[in-house]
């Protein structure tokens, strides 16, 4: 692999930023999935994972939404609901605004996966920015903003 520090070409760079991308992306996952289950003994799916965030980001979410942000059919999203819930991790509430909706919450062990999963998070933004100045962090975020939103504009 080529080293950052290299005087590299355009096409080098993007070579380079292109295999950073897939192990970043490979690493997170791994790292992700073993930070919260070392903080639970309750074995979690990266699905399940995600539901927990969202619904501890937004309690009270449905179904629907929990699809719709995840990128998933309601059919998995469902199936994932219902382990959790299984799992002691979630439970069902009745929403205030619609009582024919059922809005989902974390329990206490539910809160606990939410909150180690919240500290994996800090701890990669931590590692990532600790060496950079206030300039470069506004770059850093420029860049990935751009690349979100080259996502979303895409698929």
């Amino acid at each position: 692999m080529l080293n950052a520090g290299d005087n590299l070409n355009s096409t080098e760079i993007n070579q380079m930023t292109n295999e950073i991308l897939k192990e970043l992306f490979h690493q997170i996952m791994n790292i992700q999935e073993k930070f919260v289950d070392s903080s639970s003994d309750i074995k979690l799916s990266r699905t399940e994972i995600h539901i927990i965030e969202i619904i501890g980001d937004c309690p009270g979410s449905i179904l629907t939404d929990i699809a719709s942000k995840m990128y998933i059919t309601k059919a998995t999203a469902s199936v994932s609901i219902n382990r959790l819930i299984a799992k002691g991790l979630l439970k069902r509430m009745q929403l205030e605004n619609d009582k024919r909706k059922q809005g989902l919450a974390l329990t206490d062990e539910g809160r606990k996966c939410y909150d180690a999963h919240g500290e994996f998070h800090n701890q990669l933004i931590e590692a990532l920015t600790r060496d950079f100045n206030l300039n470069e962090r506004q770059e850093l975020v420029k860049g990935l903003k751009q690349m979100l939103d080259f996502f979303k504009e895409f698929y």
